[in-house]
């Protein structure tokens, strides 16, 4: 190992998932790893994954000195990695409590990353990279969503229900976001949970997604004044994005229109309640 930079290491890196792309070219190109460490686990041989214990891979990204055949798993390969350049870390991550959050906000990545980025999988592989079904992170998922959603979508609309006189609290945006899930829950009945769980995740995306497209012209309502069509315009435009990325994502389930249709149908049920309690 030279001085910031690992030499003689193999990283195992989902192929089919972005976010592990994007932070093993960052490596990369800070110079911490060649430009041969990062192989994907789909298309790795036998002799780059002597000893992984590759179930355990597709959780945990797997780094491996090929000299001594010592493996690190998840968090411990990107501590040991950054560590390289930035000794500091390793002592940081040593402590007890640091390394129990590090460990779980890593696998509430991981275990959902097919829900957060979905992809469609590379035709010629040896062998697939899926990330176990983990109920509890993925509940932790959605009920993050849920919680920055209701909380982001009652700011947002709290001042142009306030132009149409209409009330609104923040507890009614969390039962209404709340409300799409078991919606949608009961609308797909017939799946097992688990495929349940994995569409229920990519929606709750779809709302995270258009989550954060709110945020700019909510922080604009935070210094002007901003025109009620302008702000009602743009929440449309969101809502429109929404739908089109919802429905890219049920074609990559092969789950049809029957999803994406249950999910407007909620949209336009609440509107309609809305309008008659108002």
């Amino acid at each position: 190992m030279r001085k910031g930079k690992l030499i003689g290491y193999t990283l195992l890196l989902d192929a089919d998932c972005p976010m592990c792309n994007v932070y093993a070219q960052a490596f990369e190109h800070a110079g911490m790893i060649e430009s041969s460490t990062a192989v994907p686990y789909q298309l790795a041989n036998d002799q780059q994954i002597a000893g992984v214990a590759m179930e355990k891979a597709q959780n945990e990204i797997a780094l491996i000195n090929t000299n001594t055949k010592e493996i690190y798993y998840g968090v411990a390969s990107l501590v040991h990695i950054l560590s390289t350049r930035l000794p500091w870390i390793q002592k940081v991550a040593a402590n007890y409590w640091v390394q129990k959050a590090l460990t779980h906000l890593y696998k509430f990545i991981s275990f959902n990353r097919k829900v957060i980025v979905p992809t469609a999988s590379q035709e010629v592989v040896r062998r697939s990279c899926i990330p176990d079904f983990h109920l509890g992170y993925r509940m932790a998922y959605l009920l993050f969503v849920l919680l920055t959603s209701a909380y982001v979508l009652f700011n947002y609309l709290e001042p142009l229900n306030e132009s149409m006189g209409l009330g609104t609290t923040v507890y009614r945006e969390l039962l209404i976001c709340g409300g799409q899930f078991v919606w949608q829950s009961l609308m797909l009945g017939q799946l097992t949970r688990q495929k349940k769980m994995e569409y229920l995740g990519n929606m709750a995306t779809v709302s995270l997604i258009g989550t954060l497209l709110l945020l700019p012209v909510l922080w604009l309502q935070a210094v002007v004044v901003c025109n009620p069509f302008v702000v009602g315009g743009y929440f449309m435009l969101v809502v429109g994005l929404m739908l089109k990325e919802h429905t890219r994502r049920c074609r990559l389930l092969e789950m049809g229109w029957v999803p994406t249709l249950s999910w407007l149908g909620y949209r336009f049920f609440v509107l309609v309640i809305l309008y008659v309690l108002a």
